[in-house]
């Protein structure tokens, strides 16, 4: 078996002792004792938070906490530190943000708060964020745009922020039939109808007034001419009634069978009223014309 060569015990101990003193420099640097620096650094860190915490900037007076509990502060600035860290990470709200489009979740999508980028993209990690109003603005991956004004609460936790850059459906609105104009012949023949049911009254009442009125005073022996104004009259008031009748059921006809859609002008409707006199007074209105 080969033997290698025994090194000079000098190099031995020489080597040795500059490792020992390697070790216990690097120890030294590590446990040295706190300086006049350090403990006015923790102090000021310390008054910072308190004035951060008042004015509800949770984050920033957390990064203050995080200097005045270290190793190096003074042991009542460490431990005041230690208290006031644990009740401001208990204070300060986190978010979920998540994003979707059309095709499902998005990741590639920049947040930016009061105009501060906050998050390069998101992850489905809770985010801390300082209390109060805060203006959201979030951009896809396609350069798209979301705003959206959002109150966030102390102490409220993992707070879900959902944002949607899928396309709007377009929603399109019922097409109303436009009215349906009412035809002119319409309220023409609406017309004749009331003035032939006004005639089948009028001529109705009083041709049944003549005729029971000659039976009271001279039937069986009344003189022709007054029999005849009576039967006239009666004769008329069904006229009016058959008129008023047919005129009604015209009318009913174009109004309810009128287009929905706009019609051409309608065809001039000529109407004419012939007035005849009868014997014994009276008179009877007889339609005509084209329609």
């Amino acid at each position: 078996m080969k033997r290698w060569p025994e090194l000079p015990r000098r190099a031995v101990v020489a080597g040795a002792t500059l490792a020992l003193v390697t070790a216990t420099v690097g120890m030294l640097a590590e446990v040295r004792p706190a300086q006049a620096g350090d403990k006015e650094d923790c102090v000021a860190a310390s008054d910072a938070a308190q004035n951060l915490r008042g004015e509800k900037k949770l984050l920033a007076a957390r990064k203050q906490l995080l200097q005045c509990v270290r190793e190096v502060c003074p042991g009542p600035v460490k431990a005041d530190c230690g208290i006031w860290l644990a009740e401001v990470e208990k204070s300060t709200p986190t978010i979920v943000i998540s994003a979707t489009d059309d095709k499902g979740d998005l990741s590639t999508v920049q947040v930016f708060v009061d105009g501060q980028l906050l998050a390069d993209k998101l992850e489905g990690a809770a985010i801390p964020i300082d209390p109060g109003a805060h203006a959201f603005r979030y951009v896809g991956p396609d350069g798209k745009t979301k705003e959206a004004s959002i109150v966030i609460k102390e102490g409220e936790k993992n707070r879900r922020l959902d944002v949607s850059f899928a396309t709007a459906a377009v929603i399109e609105k019922p097409v109303l039939a436009s009215p349906r104009p009412v035809p002119t012949v319409t309220y023409v023949l609406g017309a004749v109808a009331v003035v032939g049911f006004a005639d089948w009254a009028f001529f109705g009442l009083t041709g049944k007034h003549d005729v029971q009125k000659l039976r009271d005073t001279c039937a069986p022996a009344c003189d022709k001419s007054d029999e005849n104004a009576a039967k006239k009259k009666l004769i008329v008031a069904d006229i009016g009634l058959g008129v008023g009748l047919v005129s009604l059921g015209l009318a009913s006809y174009f109004y309810f069978s009128r287009s929905s859609a706009e019609a051409p002008p309608a065809p001039t409707t000529a109407l004419r009223i012939d007035a005849i006199p009868l014997a014994g007074g009276g008179a009877i209105g007889l339609l005509g014309g084209a329609f």
